[in-house]
């Protein structure tokens, strides 16, 4: 799990979207991702819950992790 941190407008959401391969029609981004050195795919490994998604109060971190898995993720999660 990564913490992004950063001054409201810095383009946190825009990163973590561009990540996820969810940025508006009309957006743009070139270049690549590599993780320990190795390039990744990054709609293969990576989601992107929105801070207006509805949550469940009662789930953990984990808990709603795996919910959002079950609804929309790929076959592997770790």
């Amino acid at each position: 799990m990564v913490l992004v941190l950063g001054r409201p407008g810095s383009g946190k959401s825009t990163l973590l979207r561009a990540l996820a391969g969810k940025l508006e029609s009309g957006l743009r981004v070139s270049g690549r991702v590599e993780y320990n050195g190795l390039e990744s795919v990054p709609k293969q490994a990576t989601a992107f819950v929105s801070q207006y998604d509805l949550h469940q109060g009662e789930l953990t971190v984990q808990e709603t992790l795996h919910f959002s898995h079950q609804l929309f993720g790929s076959s592997t999660l770790s």
